[in-house]
Order: C-alpha cells, then structure tokens, then sequence
C-alpha cells in the first residue's frame, strides 16, 4: 500500500507504474507482470508506518475489482482529479464492495 499527500499525486503514481510494468512486459513476454490497482481518497488513521480505516478497506476493495493492468478509482477521487482534463476515465461502473453496504461507483483510469 502507498500513501499521498494527494488524490492528483496517487493517480500519477498509478498510471507511471502501469507504465513501467507494460514497458517490462514488452520486453518479458514470456513471463508478463500484470498489477491491479484501486485508488481512494480521504481521512485514515496512521500509526507508525501503517495505515488504518474505512478509507483504506475501501481502496483495498477496489483493487481486489480491477483486472490485471488495470486501475480503478473512486467516484470521490475522480471528482477530485477531473478538472484538469488531463487524465481519461471510463464510464461509471457499479460494483458490489466486499463489507462495504450497497453499490459503490468506481471508474477506469485509461492510463495507456
């Protein structure tokens, strides 16, 4: 798990590590690494170096949605990132959240 000073900062990360590993990936057909990645924002609890709270299950959450390659977001950390039209997002999907009530709204990052 990673830790930003902001949701901007999170996604940029995300989209250069899937950037790297497909560039390893070209060069490593045979054997291709392929990383799901779930973002979300907001309030946690920190002690020492871990990471605590319902912020953070739900980013866990997502990520155990998203196929190998792929990032989704929340629908609160796309809000947060869209304004500048830099970064391309999918249609909103609802998907069911593992201890977490009801639908939640998540979108794909096009990262590619």
């Amino acid at each position: 798990m990673l830790a930003f000073s902001s949701a901007r900062r999170a996604l940029q990360c995300a989209m250069a590590i899937q950037r790297a590993f497909a560039a390893h990936n070209q060069e490593h057909a045979e054997g291709p690494v392929l990383v799901r990645i779930g973002l979300h924002t907001g309030e946690l609890v920190q002690e020492r170096e871990d990471f605590f709270g319902k912020n953070v299950i739900l980013a866990s959450r997502i990520a155990d949605q998203a196929k190998g390659g792929e990032i989704l977001v929340s629908a609160l950390l796309k809000e947060l990132t869209d304004s500048a039209g830099d970064i391309r997002f999918g249609e909103v999907q609802e998907v069911e959240l593992k201890g977490l009530a009801g639908p939640n709204r998540v979108h794909a990052v096009e990262w590619n």
